[in-house]
């Protein structure tokens, strides 16, 4: 990758900002004086229990919530995190090292956790620092500290694809053994719990009661989306997003700014486990180890976790394995537990993204991210193998930083130069704005 224009883009002081219409703080910058999710104190290794009802491995989004439930219900529970706590402020805004863009890795991703990589000449071990690596957020809250902060619910339809459009030949494809009716009443208390921001679409399944609070109003590319819309007969409406958009929770609201997903929010308006439920947890009783990793559990409730070149076993009734798709499935391997699938199967989703040129500004720079989308999904139109295709769900893009906007859209041609300037003037490094060059 072409390190000169990208070192101009993720530079504040290039006027490489300023020429494309970046302003990270569009609706202004954060209060210095605003409430903060508070981080509590942790225990060492050596005085955790010898034994708990419940041992959750990892904090993010199953972690925390889980954690949450157990201690609830009068459970004596540990969570066990690898990565550390960060407070809104301690992670700096930078448009190389993020969860949007790492090139050079992340700010949280601790280091001495190397990676396997296959090659040619057998396996490779590489660092956070390489892009081969694919970062998972490493800390607490996991991927809810840095994410978009999306909260839709499956669609009645979802749970019943095998049944609608049957199963190819050579799938494993079937029904859910649960309908959304099973899970509606949990999809409310979450959305309550955590705090969701948004308004119910047209042919979604039925609710129990609306989104706690209400959604930002549209952008300027919201409005110019949904009225597109209109005219092919979509109906669009909010994302919903897990984001405060009004005082909530002793926290402030989210000041709308022009770096959200990838990044820590400096007012701490995104409502991940760290700032929701991990909190409360932890009120109520439980135990979190950070910087601390679990090595080996057995199905007799063993947990082994190692940290600062130490090592114990505390045991469980029950071990919750929450570490996302990748750690989990080692844990698993490396325990000797799980079957032949354990580590296979492993599925991202397509991610396709269009860019437009128009003649005026039509992005206002206005976070938190995608504000408008419509669910209009054509499930009826013949699928190229014979069975129905299930179509995805469009929004409106997440904030862009011009290094986003540069790396994504960028021509395959070199970049030409005007007047001595380092701005590389292709169509592309205007679209991420929205203005023509």
């Amino acid at each position: 990758m072409d390190r000169e224009p990208l070192d101009f883009y993720t530079d504040p002081d290039s006027g490489a900002w300023e020429e494309l219409g970046f302003d990270p703080y569009p609706a202004g910058r954060p209060p210095v004086e605003v409430p903060l999710a508070t981080r509590p104190p942790v225990p060492a290794l050596r005085d955790l229990r010898e034994h708990y009802d419940a041992i959750v491995v990892g904090s993010g989004a199953g972690g925390g919530v889980a954690a949450f439930v157990l201690a609830r219900s009068g459970a004596s529970v540990l969570v066990v995190e690898r990565g550390s706590w960060f407070g809104a402020r301690d992670l700096a805004i930078d448009h190389v090292r993020n969860h949007r863009f790492f090139l050079g890795g992340d700010l949280d991703t601790p280091p001495g956790h190397p990676r396997a990589v296959p090659g040619d000449d057998g396996e490779t071990a590489v660092e956070y620092d390489d892009l081969r690596y694919h970062h998972n957020a490493i800390t607490v809250g996991g991927g809810t500290r840095f994410f978009g902060a999306q909260a839709w619910r499956f669609l009645p339809d979802d749970f019943r694809m095998a049944s609608l459009y049957g199963v190819p030949e050579g799938s494993a494809l079937a029904d859910w053994p649960i309908t959304y009716d099973d899970l509606e009443p949990f999809y409310d208390q979450v959305e309550w719990e955590l705090g969701v921001a948004g308004r119910a679409h047209p042919g979604e399944g039925p609710r129990e009661r609306d989104y706690p609070m209400a959604p930002f109003p549209p952008t300027t590319e919201a409005a110019l989306l949904d009225a597109g819309a209109r005219t092919l007969g979509w109906p669009t409406g909010p994302v919903p997003l897990l984001l405060n958009t009004e005082p909530r929770g002793g926290r402030a609201p989210c000041i709308r700014c022009g770096q959200c997903i990838g990044f820590a929010c400096p007012v701490d308006a995104r409502n991940g486990t760290h700032s929701t439920v991990l909190p409360r947890a932890i009120e109520m009783g439980t135990d979190l180890i950070t910087s601390a990793q679990a090595v080996r559990i057995s199905d007799d409730g063993d947990v082994e976790i190692a940290a600062h070149g130490a090592a114990r076993v505390v045991r469980a009734e029950r071990i919750m394995l929450a570490g996302g798709a990748i750690e989990t499935a080692r844990l698993l391997q490396l325990s000797g537990l799980g079957n032949e699938w354990v580590g296979d199967c492993l599925q991202g989703h397509t991610y396709a993204v269009a860019f437009g040129l128009f003649d005026s500004d039509v992005h206002d720079g206005l976070g938190p991210g995608p504000s408008t989308a419509t669910r209009h999904m054509p499930r009826s139109q013949p699928h190229p193998h014979g069975h129905g295709a299930c179509g995805p769900t469009r929004s409106s893009r997440p904030s862009r930083s011009p290094s986003v906007s540069w790396r994504a859209a960028r021509t395959p041609s070199p970049p030409s130069r005007r007047g001595g300037s380092r701005l590389p003037r292709t169509p592309s490094t205007r679209c991420g704005c929205g203005r023509r060059p």
